[in-house]
């Protein structure tokens, strides 16, 4: 499905195209057994490949799943040479990793947004049945997970001696998730930002107990947490949000999936085997104590503005400290303002993307990302060079 639409690969015959006619295919191996070929033709190419059938029965771009074994092989030779694993190893690999453009993570995408670059490694939940089940992305790209947990075990090492305990990796790219509460997680994650970008610190609620709902938790008890080339140790179960940035920003959570008690031992050795640090109820109630736990926001009476400073609720660890505000309740009470979203662009120089655009025109997002046909790679690309202010003029909504 190189379009991003559906190709419905029925049978062992006929063939389809996605939309925007990326990919044009004829049955061969009959029968549409799981272990045959598929002969398609790359029409934007003029080439013409052989595919497995379980890549089209799951209707994989053929295009992404090339981009991810190139990052792929990148960490199996960055892992064999031996040599510690840094950022910009990651980093290099995350460039050339291909985004699944992901619909699902309703609790995070930004107003506006219907879908958000986002995959996850190692264990997940299964949407059809419930259970903990090996990520498709882990078991087809193996040597990014290895790659990611031999990182964070070079970085961290000191402050986890046995290891941070997780079951997955979430990588994320170029979007301020919005406020919310992290489901099916046990809690404790360690997360880190790589890229060139400025701004996008955590929004880390850090006293959050839950019993009040998102909109009602108190803005100015929201502290910034910078995670840009350092991990940082929160719990994903209170409330958190990514802070406006500009530029290249990537982000990687390492976190335990809260069914993982329910994993089945041959998928659980498997992860271990591709770096994941099974959890143990020892090992996370150790974690879990390096978080304070949560005061609330219901129970804190109203003091002074001098008592409201002197007794502000820690940060998480590795945040810049809180400045105390003089002024009244009312100001307390205000609501920070949020910047308004960019919805236009003026194009000032050629980005070379093929989008048949012209200099010095005004652009809408839903405009820009139409001429990309649906194509994942080309959309990456555009959100990369709207974030290039030499590129794109933005202009505000309209």
């Amino acid at each position: 499905d190189a379009g991003g639409a559906g190709i419905d690969w029925s049978g062992g015959g006929g063939g389809g195209s996605g939309e925007g006619g990326d990919i044009a295919g004829g049955g061969s191996g009959g029968g549409g057994g799981g272990d045959g070929l598929f002969r398609v033709v790359l029409l934007n190419e003029c080439q013409e490949v052989s595919v497995p059938v379980s890549k089209l029965r799951r209707k994989e771009n053929y295009l992404q799943h090339r981009r991810r074994l190139q990052a792929c092989a990148v960490a199996r030779i960055k892992l064999k040479a031996g040599t510690p694993i840094s950022d910009d190893d990651v980093l290099e690999v995350l460039r050339v990793w291909s985004f699944t453009m992901n619909p699902v993570r309703k609790n995070v995408i930004p107003e506006g947004e219907s879908w958000v670059f986002s995959d996850t490694m190692g264990l997940v939940r299964s949407r059809c049945t419930g259970k903990p089940v090996e990520s498709r992305l882990s078991s087809d790209y193996p040597d990014i997970l290895r790659l990611l947990s031999a990182w964070m075990r070079r970085k961290c090492g000191s402050k986890f001696p046995g290891g941070f305990p997780f079951t997955s990796v979430n990588l994320n790219f170029g979007y301020a998730a919005k406020l919310h509460r992290d489901g099916f997680n046990v809690g404790p994650s360690l997360l880190t930002a790589l890229g060139d970008f400025t701004g996008g610190a955590l929004g880390y609620f850090p006293d959050d107990d839950r019993t009040l709902g998102l909109e009602a938790l108190p803005p100015l008890r929201r502290r910034s947490v910078v995670t840009k080339n350092c991990f940082q140790l929160i719990d994903g179960k209170r409330a958190h949000c990514v802070e406006e940035f500009q530029g290249e920003r990537f982000s990687v959570v390492f976190f335990s999936v809260s069914s993982h008690r329910k994993t089945g031992d041959a998928v659980r050795r498997g992860l271990v085997r591709k770096g994941a640090v099974w959890p143990t109820q020892q090992s996370l109630a150790k974690v879990t104590s390096l978080l304070k736990p949560p005061r609330g926001y219901t129970q804190q009476r109203k003091a002074s503005p001098k008592a409201a400073a002197s007794k502000r609720p820690a940060a998480a660890e590795g945040s810049p400290p809180a400045k105390s505000k003089a002024g009244g309740a009312k100001k307390d009470a205000a609501e920070e303002p949020k910047p308004a979203p960019v919805d236009r662009y003026r194009l000032l120089k050629h980005p070379h993307l093929a989008l048949n655009l012209q200099i010095q025109h005004v652009y809408t997002m839903p405009v820009l990302v139409r001429k990309c046909k649906g194509r994942i790679q080309k959309i990456t690309a555009l959100r990369r060079k709207l974030m290039d202010p030499e590129t794109f003029e933005p202009l505000g909504p309209q």
